[in-house]
């Protein structure tokens, strides 16, 4: 018989070490307080594991990702059970759901932070102290930081503090461990007040689960592979570099020369060679203030990338502190020679984001994504990917009801030629199909979610009149999700919009028009994989130790040879389903997956 709530947090050594050491050395403090009885601080790391294995519930803030994670270690699918069980309430997952992050926010320090739906700044909103912040309620009484710096070397830098060093038995050491205890048990009372569909909001338990299950399988790192890659592109760059000084006087002094009138004025006419004017460019991006071209090393990543000009665009990237995908898979590599990312599901669609290293930006298609290869099967096993074939358009087909939209979908139906058809007519798509397919495929990826004119003008990388034209015969040829954009567009005005299963998302103001159809879209897809992933993992919770990455709706899986054949069969089964909306107007839509072939490296699995 389980016992009750078991409040619970611990303290290590630094997070950035968390996978040097074993969970028993990585442990140094652990508190815990059964329902509202007082906190009990031990430095025995298997009473902390006996008091979890007791409860019947486990209460802590970002326990799937850290506290669990690190209690039972990178081979334990213990916490993932455990969450099946339900029998774990992360504060930090449940929030995400519950309290979302306002556009604009103050933290306890007075700091203002904007745009706070932006992954990187939601974080910061979630963060234990802030929710207490926020929620009114006491939070956290002395800086981890500042008592670290106590027992550092004078002028250590923060990012190099060893937080083992604080002696377990130092007062205030012992009163912060306490303090966020109290501060979690405070936060999960009040969470637990507001409105929520419960049956969605323990799913997105056990989903968090699953993510901190792939983040502890890790993703192999070919280290040769990369390591060849960082040697080229630093030969490549000192050759660029040496001909930016020679040809364009490049300046060579000072920290940052590529800030200079100089500097920038070099770049320009080294980009001018390569046919790039960046100030005629209606894409470029430009200074709100002067209304110059920006020249920061991800714009010019971005919009060299598959040009003549990429490896000018690369070095000077390099040389403003941007590292390449090689070296951010080194960087992310632990002693097991895996990189194990870090899991968010921060955006409002509640989609995933992987970072350290940040797998949802390396290249899916084309030159760039020889990248991919860097990552590779494991010793004995092969990789395989899925992904639901035009996931996008068959969730608007489905919430939309239009019949003629959902012919699109049909086996051996080309999508992008009926949309190059509809838009250009028969006589000119066949002038030059390959041309006008192309063209009707950068348009269509947008335009289920009602990119207007000039997003997708921008987006496709043609003519505002062409653009225009598309929206004019689509809008024409589909009218019943037309009819869709137009309803979800007025619930989004209220401020909300809530999926077929329960997920509650926040609409900007002013900005419902594109964002509602939009977080639908994006967020429906993310539920059809999420269920996917949740029925596997309560069939064959071994596969699920498997999975090394979820990008959007692919999946990659590092199977043993021995099951290459069943779980290329057993995975889209599991995945696989048909979606009928709740609402009389939607229409049952199949959602089918493709896969590639089993390959060694992630590059060769991609089917696409």
């Amino acid at each position: 018989m389980k016992e009750g709530t078991l409040f619970l947090d611990i303290e290590t050594r630094s997070a950035t070490e968390r996978w040097n050491w074993t969970p028993r050395e990585f442990f140094r403090l652990g508190q815990y307080a059964w329902g509202d009885g007082d906190v009990v601080l031990t430095t025995d790391y298997d009473e902390m594991i006996e008091q979890i294995e007791k409860a019947r519930m486990i209460v802590g803030h970002n326990i799937h990702a850290f506290d669990l994670s690190v209690l039972y270690g990178l081979k334990s699918t213990r916490p993932l059970e455990l969450a099946l069980e339900g029998r774990v309430f992360d504060t930090w997952t449940h929030a995400t759901i519950t309290y979302h992050a306002p556009y604009r926010f103050v933290m306890r320090n007075g700091r203002v932070v904007v745009d706070g739906a932006a992954p990187e700044r939601a974080k910061m909103w979630y963060s234990l102290d802030n929710l207490c912040f926020q929620l009114k309620l006491p939070g956290k009484t002395e800086s981890l930081q500042e008592l670290a710096k106590k027992y550092n070397p004078p002028k250590t830098k923060v990012a190099d503090l060893d937080y083992a060093l604080i002696p377990t038995d130092d007062p205030d050491f012992m009163a912060y461990g306490v303090q966020d205890v109290v501060a979690t048990r405070l936060v999960a009372k009040r969470l637990l007040s507001f409105p929520v569909d419960w049956d969605y909001a323990w799913r997105e338990q056990n989903f968090a689960a699953i993510n901190a299950q792939m983040s502890r399988n890790g993703f192999t790192v070919h280290t040769q592979r990369a390591s060849d890659r960082v040697e080229e592109l630093a030969n490549r760059r000192a050759e660029v570099m040496k001909w930016l000084e020679e040809e364009f006087d490049f300046p060579t002094k000072g920290k940052m020369p590529w800030r200079s009138s100089e500097g920038k004025q070099a770049i320009l006419n080294a980009l001018a060679t390569f046919g790039i004017s960046p100030r005629a460019s209606k894409d470029w991006p430009k200074s709100e203030k002067t209304n110059e071209p920006g020249l920061g090393g991800k714009v010019l990543l971005e919009h060299t990338a598959g040009t003549d000009a990429e490896d000018l665009g690369i070095a000077l990237a390099e040389l403003q502190g941007q590292r390449s995908l090689a070296q951010l898979a080194l960087d992310s590599q632990w002693p097991d020679g895996k990189a194990h990312p870090e899991v968010t599901t921060l955006q409002r669609s509640g989609r995933s984001s992987l970072t350290n290293p940040g797998l949802t930006i390396w290249t899916a298609r084309g030159p760039g994504a020889i990248e991919k290869s860097y990552f590779i099967a494991s010793e004995g096993r092969k990789l395989l990917e899925f992904d639901y074939s035009q996931a996008d358009a068959r969730i608007v087909a489905a919430y939309s009801g239009d019949p003629e939209y959902a012919k699109r979908l049909l086996p051996g139906v080309d999508a992008h030629e009926l949309t190059g058809r509809i838009v250009f007519g028969d006589e000119v798509y066949d002038s030059d199909p390959a041309r006008y397919r192309q063209t009707a495929k950068g348009l269509g990826h947008a335009y289920a979610y009602r990119a207007g004119p000039r997003k997708l003008a921008e987006t496709a990388k043609q003519p505002l009149e062409v653009a225009q034209k598309f929206v004019n015969a689509m809008d024409a040829a589909y009218p019943w999700v037309t009819a869709w954009q137009n309803r979800v567009t007025q619930e989004g005005d209220t401020g909300w919009v809530t999926n077929d299963w329960g997920r509650r998302m926040p609409v900007d103001a002013d900005r419902s028009y594109n964002q509602s159809p939009a977080l639908y879209g994006q967020s429906g897809t993310r539920e059809i994989m999420v269920d996917g992933l949740i029925r596997i993992a309560k069939d064959r919770l071994e596969v699920i130790t498997w999975l090394v990455a979820t990008i959007h709706d692919a999946v990659a899986f590092d199977v043993p040879i021995p099951f290459l054949e069943e779980m290329a069969v057993y995975i889209p089964k599991m995945m696989e389903t048909t979606f009928k909306p709740k609402s009389r107007i939607g229409q049952a839509v199949h959602f089918p997956m493709e896969a590639g072939k089993p390959a060694d490296d992630w590059y060769l699995a991609s089917h696409g």
